[in-house]
């Protein structure tokens, strides 16, 4: 898989943002500077903004490549490990309910101690953090449409399956 152009990843969303933002702000700090309207300060904010530009989209590039690195890793992953992924994904889901349960009895004991959230007593909400971590320890998918969701996980093939054995 060949990586995106400079031309295409300065087009995307992201630095479109990041033009919008600098290009902007150097217009408008230029602008109030040559009417003779600017702060003093507005000369280093211009500086500034102009040193940050390149800088901000070298980042974000950074970023889009580490997505996608990250992406590609796992597609690689799914396919060549899947028994390992699955193993891995049940493991931050049973971790994210201990975390879920540990939340819900903290906000109980907080809520009974007479914390209160926006005039709402915290034990309710740990009451309901109480009940989907039940729902989830039940079965329930309580991920739906998330990173955790189990429909994500690699699906069980015959070869798996008859190496559990």
């Amino acid at each position: 898989m060949s990586r995106r152009p400079l031309k295409r990843y300065l087009l995307s969303a992201n630095a479109i943002q990041a033009h919008l933002l600098c290009i902007g702000l150097i217009v408008l700090l230029s602008i109030s500077i040559w009417t003779g309207d600017a702060q003093p300060d507005y000369k280093w904010g211009l500086l500034f903004t102009i040193v940050i530009y390149p800088v901000l989209l070298g980042l974000l590039w950074w970023n889009d490549r580490l997505e996608e690195q990250e992406a590609i890793e796992h597609l690689i992953e799914s396919f060549t490990e899947p028994e390992r992924l699955r193993r891995k994904r049940r493991l931050w889901r049973r971790s994210s309910l201990v975390f879920f349960f540990g939340l819900a009895v903290a906000f109980v004991y907080a809520g009974h101690r007479g914390v209160k959230i926006k005039l709402l007593p915290a034990h309710y909400l740990g009451y309901f953090f109480l009940a989907v971590t039940a729902l989830g320890v039940a079965g329930v998918n309580i991920w739906h449409g998330g990173p955790l969701d189990p429909r994500m996980d690699p699906p069980v093939s015959e070869e798996d399956g008859e190496q559990d054995l």
